[in-house]
């Protein structure tokens, strides 16, 4: 070996050199990643909740319309609203019972998770817009309530709200 030629490291050592930059950069790479893939499950998790509840406010509504057209029927057929919602149940004009519960109010593991229903005696020249059943009050994360009206349809209140208020005061 001349003076001014230098050793040469051998393949081994290449080898292990590899190796350890690889290791570094995998370790770089991980503190990079899982940092950011938890700040992105940060964000969206609280989104899936919305989400759950708007489904749930959804599917009460759909049971309260599900009411709605059974409550039509039924007074097509007396020309009187019924006097309580099991009479729906019981005369076949609902033919799931579970229609009569507040999907939200269930989830909640609600012991009075039924739609409360108007004690008034309701015949068909009442007013459109009286209410005839409300979910349970506090069964919806925001504190509203899913009103059902005598012509069928479904509103969404919220306490201040006036159907919310009618609700409330005519159904207790």
């Amino acid at each position: 070996m001349t003076e001014n030629e230098q050793p040469q490291p051998s393949a081994e050592k290449k080898g292990n050199k590899a190796l350890v930059i690889t290791l570094v950069c995998v370790g770089v790479g991980c503190f990079l990643v899982v940092p950011c893939i938890a700040i992105m499950a940060a964000l969206v998790i609280p989104s899936l909740a919305g989400a759950r509840d708007n489904a749930l406010k959804a599917g009460c509504a759909a049971h309260l319309r599900q009411i709605g057209m059974a409550c039509q029927q039924y007074s097509a057929d007396f020309n009187i609203y019924p006097d309580r919602l099991e009479t729906l149940v019981e005369r076949d004009y609902l033919s799931n019972s579970g229609d009569t519960t507040c999907p939200a109010a269930r989830t909640k593991g609600r012991a009075d998770a039924s739609y409360a229903w108007t004690p008034e005696r309701i015949d068909r020249s009442t007013a459109s817009r009286t209410p005839l059943a409300r979910c349970p009050v506090d069964s919806h994360a925001d504190g509203g309530v899913n009103v059902l009206q005598v012509d069928g349809s479904v509103n969404y209140g919220r306490p201040g709200d006036p159907d919310y208020q009618r609700a409330i005061e005519t159904i207790p």
